[in-house]
């Protein structure tokens, strides 16, 4: 992933945890996603602008600001780059698993599933099929 779409993501993930007063950000790939970018801002600049973000994160103007400094970060550094995007690429996974959505469709034996990573194969016999039989 390119510095600009990490650092939306990764600040996608954390915004409503900030808004809810960062309680989940002490948990797990969060807290290793929060730690990770705060340990970014290392001037005392930078480090303001993310103090201002959590006492305000609901600002899109904070937000834009300290996204544009993770954006530059990132671009900066390759290896930090990767670091953020694994991190992102594991919450999203994670994410993912976690919301299954199955709902069946209109027509015979249709099911529709959105966010699935079974990880093994899923069989899932028509009504009437031969494996019924």
């Amino acid at each position: 992933m390119d510095p600009v779409t990490v650092a939306a993501t990764a600040f996608s993930f954390l915004t409503p945890y900030l808004i809810e007063g960062g309680k989940e950000l002490s948990k797990g790939l969060f807290k290793d996603l929060w730690t990770n970018v705060k340990n970014l801002f290392k001037t005392d600049e930078e480090k303001a602008s993310l103090s201002k973000l959590e006492e305000n994160p609901k600002d899109p103007k904070i937000l834009k600001d300290v996204q544009n400094i993770l954006e530059k970060k990132l671009a900066n550094s390759e290896q930090t780059l990767e670091e953020i995007s694994n991190l992102v690429e594991r919450i999203r996974v994670e994410q993912n698993n976690e919301s299954i959505n199955v709902m069946k469709s209109k027509g015979k034996g249709n099911i529709n599933m959105q966010g699935v990573n079974v990880g093994r194969d899923l069989n899932v016999p028509n009504k009437g099929s031969d494996e019924e039989k």
